[in-house]
């Protein structure tokens, strides 16, 4: 019944390789860990992970693309699943400030774990180490946009829903909400 606690924390570092404002492209390349510090009753804290991923962002006046590609190996043996995902994001600003925007992702299982007899893997969320994975891909669309409030304050939100079988995975739909300060 006590469903609430906290999530895995993670860190990372991001290196920009190539910013070419002039031709409104980026290159960026990073890694992030993620600790299995949070608490198992909302399925975390149960495998480290290592992320490293790469981006690119090209822009055309107000339309621009991003990808982003990361595998994600688990680094407690058989404890989890190893993972790549990648991300395809594109907008178009409508007025100044106002962007909507659609996201695809896809989440490709890689091996089995030993953890969890589960034919679930837990997507973006968490790290099962399932037993009952490997060869599965989930897919899930995105709908949102963002809103600039000023030059470096930006809003945004996204309903995501899934693409494949809600019951490949945890995902059926949610709703992300971000808030980006820059400097």
């Amino acid at each position: 019944p006590e469903d609430s606690g906290w999530n895995n924390l993670a860190a990372g570092l991001k290196y920009v390789v190539i910013a070419d404002t002039e031709n409104q492209f980026a290159l960026t390349a990073g890694a992030r860990i993620e600790f299995a510090s949070g608490q198992k009753k909302i399925l975390q804290g149960g495998v480290d992970e290592f992320s490293p991923f790469v981006s690119v962002a090209k822009g055309w006046d107000r339309f621009h693309l991003l990808a982003n590609v990361s595998p994600r190996f688990a680094l407690d043996g058989g404890d989890g699943n190893n993972v790549f995902q990648w991300s395809l994001h594109a907008d178009y600003e409508i007025f100044k400030g106002v962007a909507p925007l659609i996201e695809l992702h896809g989440l490709h299982y890689l091996d089995n774990g030993d953890r969890t007899p589960l034919p679930i893997g837990g997507l973006d969320y968490t790290n099962l180490g399932s037993t009952d994975v490997s060869g599965n891909h989930v897919y899930w669309l995105g709908l949102g946009g963002e809103i600039k409030l000023t030059p470096n304050v930006c809003v945004g939100a996204t309903y995501e829903f899934a693409l494949t079988d809600p019951k490949d995975d945890i995902m059926d739909n949610r709703m992300t909400f971000s808030l980006h300060l820059t400097w």
